[in-house]
């Protein structure tokens, strides 16, 4: 949210290697997409589904939930909706 995209890939990396979770994929991709990769940021949230059990209804809800995030970094509004179809 304060725009140090390289400062957060560092610590994504740091996470995504040691354990983790759903949100801290979800999170990567939303970082992903911030930088316009959106076909990385849609394996992330793939990865994130997978460790929700392939529960594509609670990844939906929880991307959803940072809808306003996204925007607000200035991610267009229909590539937001594009890749939330994708899923």
């Amino acid at each position: 949210m304060t725009n140090q995209y390289d400062r957060s890939r560092i610590y994504f990396n740091k996470i995504i290697n040691d354990s983790p979770t759903a949100n801290d994929y979800l999170n990567f991709g939303h970082l992903e997409m911030a930088q316009g990769n959106f076909r990385e940021a849609l394996s992330l949230y793939k990865e994130s589904a997978k460790l929700l059990g392939n529960d594509t209804f609670k990844l939906k809800e929880m991307f959803n939930a940072d809808r306003s995030d996204l925007i607000a970094l200035g991610i267009d509004a229909f590539m937001i909706d594009l890749v939330a179809d994708s899923l």
